[in-house]
């Protein structure tokens, strides 16, 4: 595969691209079966890795992983919790 040597908030192309090819089909997996969304996945996935490499966290590769389901959980959370806030207000129009 050709690499163009960018960077990415410093972090080599090559780097990003493993890290996203190795773990995608897993978090995918996981929003799915926390927001009952299939559909918000890429967008939530897409999120969490903007904010993993611009904060930039200085973490061991062993814990890349679970730090970026943990971001995953709590993109979830906050999508349950908009949603719940949106359906709220829907249902109370209604009436």
């Amino acid at each position: 595969m050709f690499y163009s040597g960018t960077t990415y908030f410093g972090y080599t192309e090559r780097e990003v691209k493993e890290v996203f090819t190795a773990l995608y089909p897993r978090l995918c997996a996981y929003v799915n079966g926390v927001t009952g969304r299939g559909d918000l996945a890429d967008d939530i996935i897409q999120e969490i890795f903007y904010k993993f490499l611009k904060r930039r966290p200085c973490l061991d590769r062993a814990k890349v992983p679970a730090y970026l389901f943990s971001m995953a959980h709590n993109e979830c959370l906050n999508w349950l919790r908009q949603n719940k806030i949106q359906i709220g207000r829907a249902s109370c129009r209604e009436r």
